[in-house]
């Protein structure tokens, strides 16, 4: 295992675009290798899609919840951004959980309370690296885009994070009937939708603008209401 100083990313790439990819559906064709320059974000079980990376990209994995301590392997290629000490039901029991030992790279925060996660929206970098914290809210989407801003990017190309509230059949894709996730990659952890996209994304494009990051949401689904679904 190698521990990463959170200090160390603050910086880290600045002026770049990042890409973060969620598990959303997508018409994004991850074989086009179009990520191959820029520092890449997985959340949560689009972690599986690390392997199409070329080797020595940057790349970063963010989790909150316990079901995503299957991906904690030594084949675990991001360097994992984990909450040190959140509560019952997160990804990690302690600081100094045993399970760290297995994976190659990672580096911890404090999971602050609610206040804290807000207030630490108004830090500069160098506050933010004293503090050690990131803002949580209704989604791990949220932790994610305060790193790229710690991390210096001017804005991110958002795959998979559309966060549409609402039940679709996708075109060209093998979609399950709900289409919550993208099947492209199989979802081990065995986590569901609870369908709170909206509130995910409301919150989402306040901290896009709050931050001053660019978006681009690439590959949005074309997506139709299913019968009887909202």
């Amino acid at each position: 295992m190698a521990h990463r100083p959170f200090a160390s990313f603050a910086n880290r790439f600045t002026g770049q675009t990042c890409w973060d990819i969620g598990r959303g559906p997508t018409r994004f064709d991850y074989g086009q290798r179009r990520m191959a320059v820029d520092p890449v974000l997985f959340i949560t079980v689009a972690v599986t899609l690390s392997d199409l990376l070329p080797s020595g990209l940057p790349c970063f994995w963010f989790a909150h919840d316990a079901n995503q301590r299957v991906y904690l392997t030594p084949r675990l290629r991001p360097v994992a951004v984990l909450p040190e000490d959140a509560p019952e039901g997160k990804v990690l029991c302690r600081p100094d959980d045993p399970i760290l030992n297995e994976i190659p790279a990672y580096t911890l925060y404090p999971w602050g309370s609610p206040g804290e996660a807000r207030a630490c929206l108004d830090a500069d970098r160098k506050a933010l690296a004293r503090l050690r914290l990131f803002h949580w809210h209704s989604g791990t989407i949220h932790s994610l885009l305060h790193f790229v801003w710690y991390l210096g990017c001017r804005g991110a190309r958002l795959v998979g994070c559309d966060e549409i509230n609402q039940r679709f059949v996708m075109y060209g894709l093998n979609t399950p009937a709900n289409g919550a996730y993208d099947v492209r990659r199989a979802n081990r952890s065995g986590s569901i939708s609870h369908w709170t996209y909206d509130v995910i994304r409301n919150h989402q494009e306040a901290m896009l603008g709050r931050l001053s990051l660019e978006a681009d949401y690439v590959g949005m689904p074309r997506r139709r209401a299913m019968e009887g679904q909202t």
